[in-house]
């Protein structure tokens, strides 16, 4: 996480490499494998407010899975994050309509029955980070 004082992205060489260290490093954050330097250092960038990481791999090819990760958040992190709002915004929200599933006679394998009762209430509570309070409404059978 760079919170620089002063305010300012972290550029340039940021992890000094082993000599005897021949591993292969990725910026997993921008998506790109990064090249030691003559040097042997690691250089990269992480914006103000912005999160690093860096994976390091004795392997020479990369799992399918790997490689779609370094894919996908290079496309994430395609635009800057001083391209984004501070401003915090709520997203709408939702409730999915989802079809009752058809009764059974008796509880399916693996499952127990619960019978229903009004004599139960169901309440959920929990610490709330956001900055407006949301609350939750189950819908009553």
């Amino acid at each position: 996480m760079n919170r620089a004082r002063p305010p300012a992205d972290a550029a340039g060489e940021q992890l000094s490499v082993a000599p005897s260290d021949s591993r292969r490093y990725f910026d997993c954050y921008h998506g790109v494998e990064l090249k030691l330097s003559a040097e042997r250092t690691l250089s990269f960038k992480v914006e103000l407010g912005g999160v690093g990481c860096v994976f390091a791999t004795p392997n020479i090819t990369l799992s399918d899975g790997f490689a779609l990760l370094l894919r996908q958040m290079a496309a994430l992190s395609a635009k800057p994050l001083s391209c984004f709002s501070e401003q915090w915004h709520s997203l709408p929200q939702k409730m999915d309509v989802i079809k009752p599933t058809s009764p059974h006679a008796a509880a399916p394998t693996g499952m127990v029955a619960i019978p229903a009762t009004d004599a139960y209430e169901f309440v959920t509570e929990g610490v709330e980070i956001e900055q407006v309070t949301v609350y939750l409404r189950f819908p009553r059978l």
